[in-house]
Formats: structure tokens, sequence, C-alpha cells
């Protein structure tokens, strides 16, 4: 629309200046300039387009300096989605793959954190699993993922054979949330291996 304005300014300029060009004038104290009127419209149509290829130049650059982080992120966000495909095809190593190649650029790494430590958890890589925990817990800045990562760590325990430790943490996930199914089916699979548990069930 700004643009439809300024020909149409610039078309009635040039329409006025044909039948007369004029003159412009400036004078300071004792000394005095004058130019034709075309010249001062050709100084400032110069002015603009100088100024349009200038911003647009800056704006080529700005996108173009953005564009790497942009490719990394999608691809990240990419590698995550194919690391949750591969957990639930049960490819565990190739999920945890994808999720350490998605969690670098991703705004989510909790969530690549914790599919590598089920992935891990499923292979029976125990050490790599509680690395990733940890990472998870590092990066759980608002403390709005700490079940999942608890759960996830309870899990760990368990599988690792701790079950004291993995009950320690369940019996206080169970008290936050009393219904939470994945809760009661780990609390009922220890209480079925070591029936002297003491289990919030």
């Amino acid at each position: 629309m700004n643009r439809i304005l300024i020909l149409i300014l610039i078309t009635c300029l040039g329409w006025g200046l044909y039948y007369d060009p004029g003159y412009l004038m400036l004078a300071y104290s004792d000394w005095r300039i004058e130019m034709p009127l075309w010249l001062v419209v050709a100084a400032l149509l110069l002015l603009i387009i100088i100024r349009t290829l200038i911003t647009s130049f800056f704006n080529t650059l700005s996108k173009l300096i953005k564009l790497p982080r942009k490719w990394r992120h999608n691809n990240a966000k990419e590698n995550t989605e194919l690391c949750l495909l591969h957990l639930a095809h049960g490819h565990w190593a190739q999920a945890e793959k994808s999720a350490n190649k998605g969690r670098s650029y991703y705004a989510m790494p909790i969530t690549n954190y914790l599919v590598a430590a089920y992935a891990a958890i499923e292979q029976r890589s125990f050490k790599k699993a509680y690395k990733y925990l940890d990472l998870a817990q590092q990066n759980n800045f608002k403390n709005n993922n700490s079940f999942a990562i608890d759960l996830m760590r309870a899990r760990l325990h368990y599988y690792n054979e701790e079950s004291t430790a993995s009950l320690a943490i369940l019996n206080i996930l169970h008290d936050k949330e009393p219904k939470n199914t994945a809760v009661l089916k780990l609390l009922n699979k220890i209480s079925q291996t070591n029936p002297n548990s003491n289990s919030s069930v």
C-alpha cells in the first residue's frame, strides 16, 4: 500500500515538474543555494531507494544468520519424533541414538533424556540410564517434570534390582497421585517380587 502511494506521489510530482520545473532556494546568512526542483526530487527518490536497499540487505542477512539455527532446531525436532517412534516399536538402541541427536538443539531436552533413559533401561545399560536421568534433572529448571523424572528413576532402581530405593520413590509419588497407573503397576511388581516390602498400595 505504501509503495502504491509513493508511486502515485512520484507520478504527480513528475507531471507537475513537466509543466513547471521550478526551483528550490536555500538561504542562510550571507550564502544562498539554488537548485532545480527536479534535482531535489531525484535526490529524495535516491535516498528512499538507498534506504530500501539497506533495509532489504539487513533483513536478508538476519534471515541467513538465523537459517542454520532453524535447520538445527528442525533436525532436532525430527530426531525427537523419530526417537519416540523407535520407542513405540521397541527399537531401544535406535531410540536412544535418536534421542541423543535431538536433545542438543531442542527446546524440550528433558523429553529426549527420559526417552534415552527408558531405552537404556530396556537395554540394561543402567549406568547410562542414571546419567540421562541426572541430565534430565539438571535441565528441570521449573521443576514441572519432577514426577516423570522420579518415576523413571524408580523404574531404573527396580530393573537394577534396587527395590528398596525404587519403593521409597514410588511411595512418595503414590501420595502425590494415588491413582497413577504407572506408579500402581510398578508398586504391584515390587510387591509380587518382594512380598515383605512396605508398599503404599
